[in-house]
């Protein structure tokens, strides 16, 4: 059985990992990266350059039987995929593509975002001569940086917009205002109910008409399905927002040799990296078997903790309450990189 996984990223980074052994598939792995980068720590390159080497992988150092192509996808029908350079046919395919994070302004000079290691040597490469830092967005990307920023470079002057009421709208109230406490406490300005619309001569200009002075700004706001590789499929397997939809087992509607997992998928839940990983494992059963013909596994849906680092040693564990710790979770956040990591190594 031919088996092709389009992304390396949490989710297929994963299936493949655990495909690459079955004897029964053959499988190929396509990413236009030939290594699996640890994306939730990329903010830690902000002020170290040389931490990315821990974050990526080379896919050949754990995938020994995968056919890795390293290229871009530009269209996927119902029995291949069509590379820059390739067609691939596949028997089972597992999409996992991830989202991408775009800029809404015209004028993107300075203004970066923080999706693979190449933004953040970007920024690496900025921030030590830049004096003011904007973050626009107040959710968990936007915190971490934060984070890094206020105790990694505590000389510069940072702002936060957040279009909410509160920081990390999207977790418990307790959250939000530890994390509000500790960026006050370390000089950082938070401005909330308020949202970037221009940006001129590194001058921010906000809906209410605020001015905000920025040498280096982080745009964390606002994420986008793109599924444009998948015009050859109907318009009911695209949710509203252009996720894809998906059933119980993970397989896109109507396409049961198709399954989805990661960011892409239109299922109700924060976006994780652990998330991810559940999907991997539940993607790799119901692979499994489908060989067998054997009934597929649901995916059930729960809450999983999210941990949010505030520098090296702060941090949020948000789960069935809110714990922030001084050492503790930031030890935390730092055994769940080594982890992950060491599953694939």
């Amino acid at each position: 059985m031919q088996v092709v996984i389009v992304g390396g990223g949490f989710c297929g980074a994963f299936v493949a990992k655990k495909l690459d052994k079955l004897p029964d598939i053959q499988t190929t792995l396509v990413d236009r990266n030939p290594y699996y980068e640890y994306a939730p720590s990329l903010h830690k390159v902000i002020s170290d350059e040389h931490y990315l080497k821990k974050l990526r992988i080379p896919f050949s150092d754990f995938l020994q039987n995968t056919k890795i192509i390293t290229d871009n996808v530009i269209q996927i029908e119902p029995k291949k995929i069509k590379t820059e350079t390739q067609e691939i046919f596949f028997d089972i395919l597992v999409l996992c593509p991830g989202i991408s994070y775009p800029i809404f302004l015209k004028d993107t000079t300075n203004v970066f975002k923080l999706k693979n290691g190449q933004d953040a040597l970007a920024i690496t490469q900025k921030i030590h001569i830049a004096n003011n830092l904007l973050i626009v967005g107040g959710g968990k990307i936007g915190i971490e940086i934060a984070g890094e920023i206020v105790t990694k470079f505590p000389e510069k002057t940072l702002t936060i917009v957040h279009s909410k009421n509160r920081l990390l709208d999207r977790n418990k109230a307790d959250a939000a205002y530890y994390v509000m406490k500790f960026l006050r406490k370390r000089g950082a300005k938070i401005i909330l109910n308020d949202r970037i619309i221009n940006h001129k001569d590194n001058i921010y200009y906000t809906k209410s008409g605020t001015k905000i002075k920025a040498d280096l700004a982080f745009w964390c706001a606002g994420i986008q399905w793109d599924t444009s590789f998948m015009k050859q499929f109907p318009d009911d397997v695209f949710a509203k927002n252009g996720a894809l939809i998906v059933n119980s087992h993970l397989q896109l509607h109507q396409h049961p040799h198709i399954f989805v997992g990661g960011d892409i998928t239109n299922i109700a839940e924060e976006k994780t990296g652990r998330k991810a990983e559940l999907h991997a494992k539940i993607i790799v059963k119901n692979i499994n078997y489908l060989l067998k013909n054997k009934h597929l596994l649901n995916y059930k849906q729960g809450k999983s903790p999210i941990v949010m680092s505030l520098g090296d040693w702060h941090g949020i564990l948000d789960y069935k309450t809110i714990i922030p710790g001084v050492f503790s979770i930031g030890l935390l956040k730092k055994a769940i990189e080594w982890w992950t990591l060491h599953q694939l190594r």
